[in-house]
């Protein structure tokens, strides 16, 4: 009788097998990934809105506090004016932008007594990834005032 000798290991159908289940689980879970990613940044970029709208509404407090007259012509801008003294050298004069760092930054724009803000989610070198959809803050000015 011949004896055989027992041999361990893997056949090439099981190889096989386990590579193709391995290609369908990332051809299945990549996306998936690049989806959460972008995903996350826009949630950061509506973070970093929600952190501008919050820097507008304290320099308007900061304003009423110290009795300021905002008219619905220059309210805006007197706004944007007191948020970038509150906020000191945090705030850029020349693209009206606030870093709020991790990549955050809140862009501010002003049109009469409306200040549109936008949050970014950008690149380390200041390349915006993607923006969130703007939110505009009217500025409650003394004419709404006299409105009711």
């Amino acid at each position: 009788m011949i004896k055989r000798k027992l041999e361990n290991g893997f056949t090439m159908v099981e190889l096989i097998a386990v590579l193709l289940l391995i290609g369908i689980l990332a051809a299945y879970a990549v996306p998936k990934l690049y989806d959460t990613t972008d995903s996350a940044a826009k949630k950061a970029a509506l973070q970093a809105t929600a952190e501008g709208v919050s820097l507008v509404k304290n320099a308007y407090a900061n304003c009423m506090m110290d009795d300021v007259t905002l008219d619905s012509a220059t309210a805006g801008q007197t706004l944007l004016n007191r948020m970038a003294d509150d906020l000191g050298g945090e705030y850029d004069t020349k693209s009206n932008t606030v870093d709020l760092g991790d990549e955050f930054s809140v862009t501010f724009a002003a049109d009469g007594a409306d200040i549109i803000i936008t949050g970014n989610y950008t690149e380390p070198d200041g390349t915006i990834i993607t923006s969130a959809e703007p939110k505009t803050f009217t500025v409650p000015t003394k004419q709404d005032d006299n409105r009711q």
